[in-house]
């Protein structure tokens, strides 16, 4: 037992812990299977289709799905973005150049 001393007394971290009562993951998958059928059975038939009921956090975990398989699909935009950062450098370098060339710093340099 170490002797601590603090001027301030710390709080202890508190953690949210929820366990839900009723919850059957084959009735979630089977629920979200239906809900993908009448939503394009909706589509094909040209109107809106909308959920009677709501499951917290349901869309949430849909969302990043989609998103993360988007990405996966558009990967080609990291490797645009890389060479748009390399010719903006290269720019760069230019034109911190091409003035420096004016004022003659790299003319009193050569001679």
């Amino acid at each position: 037992m170490g002797l601590r001393l603090s001027f301030f007394n710390t709080p202890k971290h508190r953690v949210f812990h929820y366990e839900p009562i009723y919850y059957s993951e084959e009735k979630e998958h089977r629920d979200e299977l239906i809900e993908k059928i009448e939503r394009r059975k909706a589509e094909a038939e040209g109107r809106e289709y909308k959920s009677e009921t709501y499951y917290p956090g349901r869309y949430i975990k849909g969302h990043l799905r989609e998103q993360m398989a988007t990405n996966r699909r558009h990967a080609g935009g990291a490797s645009m973005s890389r060479l748009i950062a390399i010719i903006s450098i290269a720019m760069l370098f230019v034109m911190i150049y091409l003035i420096s060339d004016y004022f003659g710093f790299f003319a009193s340099l050569l001679s």
